[in-house]
């Protein structure tokens, strides 16, 4: 189980290094042609917004995994007994989970109506259905997460955590 966790974590960094590597570049190049060569390519724009968006909301995923959401850590440090803790986590992550669900039925929504009608982006007519399904891909792989914390802290798993 824990290797499963770890190479969809590994995947995640990956396509998000991958992706902020393609958006550096291509940044540096739109500058370069706008600047230098006097010329814009605005399909570019659109490649490095939806490059962005997938890696954003991937990362949103990431963040779960290394528990870096904002918390309110001072009901952490207000709770002295480490069994309120590990319940009060828990809950956390059972409520995030919730959350995950609840994104992933609406995406799924959005995902399947922008396809039935065909809308596409500006300039490079991708379907916004493939725009939408980067919430889809987010959603599911942060409730995989939230999954991964509940069993941590509740026994099921045994490794430090995750980063």
């Amino acid at each position: 189980m824990k290797r499963f966790f770890t190479v969809i974590s590994q995947l995640e960094k990956i396509m998000c290094s991958f992706m902020m590597l393609v958006i550096s570049l291509l940044v540096f190049f739109q500058v370069l042609s706008r600047f230098v060569f006097h010329f814009s390519t605005p399909w570019l724009e659109d490649i490095m917004r939806l490059l962005m968006v997938w890696m954003v909301l991937i990362v949103m995923a990431l963040a779960v995994r290394m528990r870096k959401h904002i918390v309110v850590d001072i009901i952490d440090q207000l709770l002295k007994s480490k069994r309120l803790l590990k319940i009060y986590n828990l809950s956390i992550h059972i409520i995030g989970a919730a959350l995950s669900i609840f994104l992933i039925y609406l995406s799924v929504q959005i995902v399947t109506y922008s396809h039935d009608i065909g809308v596409a982006t500006g300039t490079l007519r991708v379907p916004m259905s493939f725009v939408y399904s980067s919430f889809l891909l987010g959603s599911l792989l942060m409730f995989l997460h939230y999954i991964e914390q509940i069993l941590l802290e509740a026994g099921f798993l045994k490794y430090e955590k995750a980063v």
